[in-house]
């Protein structure tokens, strides 16, 4: 159960940290402050995001049994690291109308690499890594995680991206991208295939051991590091 706790927590925070909420709770102020415009048009670019949260989640439906939860958090990862980057470069382009739809479509990118991958698998991969009989307490156990980040994460953006310099704080999330996808990599485990009522038991094996069994090469050093 402890691989399960471990699974779901990082998965959960990972969901707050990987730069979602700057436009889910703070859309319209982000765009109006990166763009210089008005608040109908930030507003109106607010509505594609939301509509982009909503089309891709649709995407994932198929995606989450057929390639499983852990290659989606993979891909999902590094995808939204790599669109926080473009958009964090956003601010070298001098021409306002080219920095306005390079921002835009790479906002968009984002959010739909999220939905696809991260936003629905965080909650999939939190219920399902805990046996069932403590089911229903393990998922409230992420859920607050889930919560607490948001909380954190809501106080804290709207102080870096008045103090922070643009491109250090696009820098910091993809930052928490890169490393939670390590970390999502070493914690989760592949159900791919796997019963719902049996999937608790690809967490019953050594963190150590299954991921030596994936290839990580952290692993592999740090069980080097131990025999000397």
């Amino acid at each position: 159960m402890r691989n399960a706790m471990y699974a779901s927590v990082c998965v959960m925070v990972a969901q707050q940290a990987c730069g979602i909420n700057i436009f889910a709770f703070l859309s319209a102020t982000a765009f109006e402050k990166r763009l210089n415009k008005d608040n109908r048009k930030s507003l109106e670019y607010t509505i594609y995001f939301a509509l982009a949260n909503h089309i891709f989640i649709w995407v994932a439906i198929p995606l989450i049994d057929r390639n499983g939860r852990r290659w989606l958090l993979h891909y999902s990862f590094l995808g939204m690291a790599g669109c926080l980057a473009v958009i964090a470069g956003c601010a070298n382009i001098k021409n306002g109308n080219t920095r306005e739809r390079v921002l835009l479509a790479f906002t968009v990118l984002f959010t739909a690499v999220f939905s696809i991958g991260e936003g629905p698998s965080a909650f999939l991969v939190s219920c399902e890594a805990f046996p069932l009989i403590v089911r229903e307490l393990g998922m409230s156990h992420a859920v607050f995680w889930n919560f607490a980040g948001a909380g954190v994460i809501s106080f804290l953006i709207p102080i870096m991206d008045s103090k922070m310099d643009d491109s250090w704080f696009w820098a910091l999330f993809i930052f928490f991208n890169l490393l939670f996808w390590r970390l999502s990599q070493f914690f989760v485990r592949e159900t791919q295939g796997f019963p719902l009522e049996h999937i608790d038991e690809t967490y019953s094996t050594s963190k150590l051991d299954h991921e030596e069994n994936e290839g990580m090469v952290e692993v592999r050093i740090w069980k080097r590091i131990a025999k000397r």
